[in-house]
């Protein structure tokens, strides 16, 4: 089972395959966030008897922030289960936006932020640099004069420096 963090949209992609199937019923996704008491989150049909490779993939859309950890229960159309083995993610909290270097010269990161637009406001409120960046962007900030700055980003500011 290959797990992909999709962290702009805080969500889990789960997929997996199967080589060969006989009498697959269903499987159903568990997901815990301390690795021994899991809960059902979803179930994706099986394709009950099959000579050929199957891939299968579902979407957890409501992962916990930290670590999660997914299993499969496969289950037959007689009833038997069989568990696979746990996978873990890792999701980052979307409302942990940060800046770095702080103070920088030249160019601001900014990690937490899922994309979109952000501004720069000098100490007085005034929009001095506005503009939309990616997930995981940085502002070029060399033109802006030395002094204390707030990026405003979603609904999150903070406090930086320029030298």
């Amino acid at each position: 089972m290959l797990l992909t963090p999709a962290t702009q949209k805080q969500q889990v992609q789960l997929d997996w395959k199967t080589e060969t199937e006989s009498g697959n019923s269903h499987f159903e996704i568990e997901h815990s966030t301390d690795a021994s008491s899991f809960t059902y989150v979803g179930a994706v049909a099986g394709a009950g008897n099959a000579i050929q490779e199957q891939r299968y993939d579902f979407l957890h859309e409501t992962p916990a922030n930290g670590t999660n950890y997914y299993r499969l229960r496969q289950v037959d159309l007689d009833g038997t289960e069989t568990l696979s083995e746990v996978r873990e993610v890792t999701i980052s909290a979307p409302d942990q936006l940060s800046v770095f270097p702080n103070p920088t010269t030249d160019e601001l990161s900014v990690k937490g932020f899922a994309g979109g637009p952000v501004r720069v406001l000098d100490l007085q409120g005034r929009t001095v640099l506005s503009q939309s960046i990616p997930e995981f962007g940085s502002l070029r900030v060399e033109a802006l004069p030395a002094g204390i700055y707030l990026l405003q980003a979603g609904t999150k500011t903070l406090r930086w420096v320029k030298r």
